[in-house]
């Protein structure tokens, strides 16, 4: 996960760049600005929200995941989707560069994602460089200097994702027609080496000692062949493989191919349900609050739904293209009956779950009440994390917020209960 361009959500891993990790909201927002504008919400924007709101739960599956997205042509300029309008794409990490460092001058512990959001800044520019046939080649890592210094809590909120150190490796390739198709693939473990190994095979020497976020800022042009992202992931895995002792897949010791993101394709009936609900919302009169518990209520009972089936290898319970054509209304009722009372009790059970989030142990509470991040990792995240054995440190000092407490440690790290700052356990 990186810093810039909330617009895009076809750039999962740059999704998320303001002042939260994510937005319930926000997709209803666009929706009603183009309600506003035009009096119908446009294709373009659906697409939109459809990339960001899912791949916030294809990035929770625990899966690797690959999503290839196709930046156009308009007006001569490579250009996204915005506010009715298609605008430059270089504009967006313009935005995006603001915001981070906007972000920075507020905390300062931010202000590696402010060097991220310039390096790719650069890297929209040179998009606009490449020629047909080429490639630009980019490792994004973990925030692995971030999270040793300002803890877990602090880099899950910045939208990164501690216990898989999710990283990205990334693949623009200009077409004939002037267009660029961006190939994100995820990996586990966002190692070093591998991650150099990759940009090497790129033609590009990463300088000893080069940090995670600093390794955003080399960015290689290579002539393109045939798969070149799959290509790369491989030799990520090469190199990690061998200093493991064990094969491994996308930075995993797992060797489950499938992909997440056509995972959560497959979930039909799901998906065109939490579409048509959300298009509900933006067509109602709820606002504020009100607005916000419904939009978390649906939000959060599709991301159990999802976790369930996949987790239990639960078919849809109709295709939605079979669906639509059945004859009869109320078989469609049926059906969207149907939906509704799993998505209510997927919610049911997310609030009634052990509460307990990998933050220190603490309780979550009201999932309505509580953060997003915390919410998507106590319904996404692995048991094993959820009832980790704790233990109490009694009178120690916190070496981020300085203050004497009782710190939690478990097995893989300590914890500060008043700053909520986290440290590593080798």
């Amino acid at each position: 996960m990186s810093t810039a361009v909330a617009e895009l959500g076809f750039r999962p891993e740059l999704a998320r760049t303001k002042e939260e990790f994510y937005n319930p909201v926000a997709s209803i927002d666009m929706m009603r600005g183009d309600l506003r504008r035009t009096g119908a919400i446009l294709p373009e924007t659906l697409k939109r929200v459809d990339d960001e709101d899912l791949s916030m739960i294809a990035e929770g599956i625990d899966r690797p995941m690959r999503t290839d997205f196709r930046l156009e042509i308009h007006d001569g300029i490579l250009s996204y989707f915005d506010k009715g309008e298609w605008r430059p794409y270089v504009a967006a990490f313009v935005n995006g560069l603001r915001a981070a460092e906007a972000k920075a001058e507020k905390d300062p512990r931010a202000g590696f994602l402010a060097r991220r959001a310039y390096y790719e800044w650069q890297e929209g520019y040179k998009l606009e460089g490449l020629e047909p046939g080429q490639s630009l080649v980019v490792c994004s890592p973990f925030a692995h200097e971030a999270y040793l210094h300002h803890g877990r809590r602090f880099v899950m909120e910045q939208g990164f994702w501690p216990g898989r150190d999710l990283g990205f490796i990334r693949v623009s390739t200009k077409q004939k027609d002037g267009s660029v198709v961006i190939t994100s693939l995820t990996v586990d473990r966002s190692d070093m080496d591998s991650f150099s190994g990759v940009l090497d095979a790129a033609g590009a020497k990463v300088p000893e000692g080069t940090t995670a976020d600093d390794m955003v800022d080399i960015q290689p042009v290579v002539n393109s062949v045939e798969d070149l992202p799959e290509q790369l992931r491989n030799i990520y895995d090469q190199i990690l493989s061998a200093k493991l002792g064990i094969e491994t897949y996308a930075g995993r010791t797992s060797l489950d191919k499938q992909n997440s993101w056509q995972l959560l394709h497959q979930q039909t009936d799901l998906l065109a349900y939490y579409k048509d609900e959300s298009i509900k919302l933006a067509l109602s009169e709820l606002n504020g609050k009100e607005l916000e518990i419904a939009k978390k209520k649906l939000t959060y009972g599709i991301w159990a739904a999802v976790k369930r089936r996949i987790d239990n290898n639960i078919a849809p319970q109709a295709l939605w293209s079979d669906a639509r054509d059945v004859r009869y209304v109320e078989d469609i009722t049926a059906l969207y009956n149907l939906l509704a009372e799993e998505v209510s009790e997927s919610f049911r059970s997310a609030q009634q779950l052990g509460e307990v989030l990998l933050a220190c142990g603490g309780s979550i509470g009201n999932i309505l009440e509580a953060a997003v991040a915390d919410v998507h990792k106590m319904i996404f995240g692995k048991k094993d994390d959820k009832n980790e054995k704790k233990e109490i440190m009694k009178c120690v000092t916190c070496p981020f917020c300085k203050k004497t407490v009782d710190a939690i440690k478990t097995k893989s790290k300590i914890c500060c209960p008043n700053c909520k700052a986290e440290s590593k356990l080798n």
